[in-house]
Formats: C-alpha cells, sequence, structure tokens
C-alpha cells in the first residue's frame, strides 16, 4: 500500500505543474493578466498513519496519502496563498472555468452552474469569459446566470428570470426569449430599457452585432 501511495504522489508532483501551466494560460486572458498557480501536494502526516512515505508516517485514504492544494496570486510579487484566501468571488469562478475547462473531454462534468461570474467585469473584459464558457458547454450542459449582454449572447437558451407578486405572495418567473424578445433583453442589459428613440434603436442594433458575433 505505501509502494503505491509513494507512486501516486510521484505522479501527482509530475503532473501539477504541468497543470497548473495548462490552468494559467486559459485563465490569464479572463482579466486576471497576472495569475500564478500552483498545486501542493502534501502529505497527510498522522503520527498513527499506517503506511511509510518518504520515511514520514502518514495516514492512507481512498484518495493516497496526500493532500493536493490549489495556491494562488493574483498579483505579481505577491506571496502564495491559498486560493480561497486571495481570490474575490469572481477571481475564484474565473480560475474554476479555467480548471473545468481543461477538463472537457476527460471528465467534464455534465452540468456546471456559474452566478455571476463575470461580476466586476466590463463588456469588454467578458468577451473571453464568455467564449470559455461556450467552450466548456461543448462537454456538457452550462447554465450561467449573468447581468452582462456579451456573456448572454454567447448562450444557446436565453432564460429571462423575474419576481412576480399575486396574492401577497413572492413568485419567481422563467421565461425562455427568442427571436426580438432576446434583441430587446440584451438591449435592456445594455443599458436600454429606460432609452428612446435613436439611443433605444442603437442599442438594438448592436444586440443583433453581438448575437452575430457570439
Amino acid at each position: 500500500m505505501a509502494a503505491a501511495a509513494w507512486e501516486l504522489r510521484r505522479k501527482r508532483s509530475r503532473g501539477a505543474s504541468r497543470v497548473a501551466a495548462r490552468a494559467q494560460d486559459k485563465i490569464r486572458p479572463l482579466a486576471l493578466p497576472d495569475l500564478g498557480l500552483e498545486f501542493r501536494v502534501l502529505p497527510q502526516l498522522d503520527d498513527k498513519g499506517e503506511a511509510l512515505v518518504e520515511r514520514r508516517r502518514c495516514r492512507i485514504r481512498n484518495h493516497g496519502a496526500d493532500t493536493v492544494s490549489l495556491y494562488a496570486r493574483t498579483n505579481t510579487g505577491e506571496s502564495w496563498n491559498p486560493v480561497g484566501d486571495v481570490a474575490s468571488g469572481g477571481e475564484k469562478s474565473r480560475i474554476f472555468l479555467g480548471l473545468s475547462v481543461l477538463e472537457t473531454g476527460h471528465q467534464a462534468q455534465p452540468l456546471q452552474l456559474f452566478d455571476e461570474i463575470d461580476a466586476g467585469l466590463g463588456m469588454d473584459n467578458a468577451v473571453p469569459v464568455a467564449r470559455l464558457l461556450a467552450e466548456l458547454a461543448a462537454g456538457g450542459q452550462v447554465l450561467c446566470i449573468t447581468h452582462l449582454p456579451t456573456v448572454a449572447a454567447h448562450g444557446r437558451d436565453h432564460l429571462k428570470v423575474t419576481k412576480q407578486v399575486t396574492g401577497g405572495r413572492t413568485s419567481v418567473l422563467v421565461r425562455r426569449l427568442d427571436g426580438e424578445d432576446r434583441i430587446e433583453e440584451l438591449a435592456r442589459l445594455l443599458g436600454g430599457e429606460s432609452g428612446t428613440g435613436g439611443d433605444r434603436a442603437a442599442q438594438r442594433a448592436y444586440a443583433r452585432q453581438l448575437l452575430r458575433e457570439a
């Protein structure tokens, strides 16, 4: 058992830097240009462990005798820390997106949900996020909650979620948008809900352009 645990650690350590480098290439265009990623393979040290691995007593579980932790630094010169301690919610979502795309065609998840993965991004910066979501969707179903038209335009299906109060009770309505309804919703996301005349026409035209380019 110890020999198998050692072999698993060796393979993990060898592949960790390669996976981190591939993930960085996917994630840095997502408005994280200075991101650094590092997988750390550490032994599960336990004085009462049942095996010796590299002369240290370790506990062996179903996944081996190691723990694999993801460390990150979001800016050049910063120290490495667990990704959960240094990344914002939106940054963590984008990091997860990049890692998920690496699984496409191998062990991709059949369904993934991203809640405002584009938080804090402008429309232009969100385009690479939208393209990566579309790439991920080629290997499984992706549900994405977004308020950015550039992301919404890349979806195959567009669902609008609204709240309504009926008889003193609040309920949620989900409606699929097609054709002009989708154009109108993208225009609204562009800021055209209160626009009039030429502004609304321009926003509708831009919405159509987003759909063509998606």
